[in-house]
């Protein structure tokens, strides 16, 4: 968990009021990878440009007391007070949300809709071997660094193309792998 101060300017633009931002990680929504934060008001303004001595004291005292809040929720993570582990998301099927998520991924906002579907077509090929490694029954809580290593094992010493059933190029290998990496570093176990 990453938490944060952040200021908001006022509409007259005359104060910044302070804001507590705890950035949990990301968390999968409907097979979305989305951000998991909360904000939380200190009921605390500092101001721009303070005009006299009770101004500029008034930002000193404040930014005491924000940075002592602030130090107090870090020591409470860091003292395991706050659980970010969400185990539901470890029971995902890890082949459907790889799918889903490559597809969501590869649809995007480019013009360029060839380059963003062969892209897809690699993810999905990708996934292939994947299935053809382990079948289509492992979740999200299954993967760990051993089934990376013996993946990636597979590829260079099993996997054969899907079309005339030669070994896979170096090229092909280092793609494939690639396109599994990132849906693993995108799932944040």
């Amino acid at each position: 968990m990453k938490i944060s101060l952040q200021k908001k300017l006022n509409k007259n633009k005359t104060k910044h009021y302070l804001i507590v931002c705890k950035f949990k990680g990301y968390k999968v929504v409907n097979g979305v990878r989305k951000r998991d934060r909360i904000r939380d008001s200190l009921k605390l303004f500092l101001w721009i440009k303070p005009k006299g001595s009770e101004q500029k004291r008034h930002n000193k005292e404040t930014q005491a007391k924000a940075d002592i809040q602030l130090n107090k929720l870090q020591a409470e993570y860091d003292s395991g007070l706050y659980n970010v582990y969400n185990p539901e998301n470890r029971k995902i099927n890890f082949t459907n949300y790889w799918l889903e998520w490559a597809d969501n991924h590869c649809i995007g906002d480019n013009s360029d809709t060839t380059k963003k579907r062969s892209n897809f077509s690699q993810f999905k090929t990708s996934l292939k071997h994947f299935k053809a490694f382990t079948g289509d029954q492992l979740t999200i809580g299954d993967i760990d660094f051993s089934l990376c290593e013996k993946f990636a094992r597979y590829l260079q010493k099993q996997a054969v193309k899907h079309s005339d059933g030669s070994r896979l190029k170096t090229s092909s290998i280092n793609t494939f792998y690639k396109k599994f990496n990132f849906t693993i570093r995108v799932v944040v176990i």
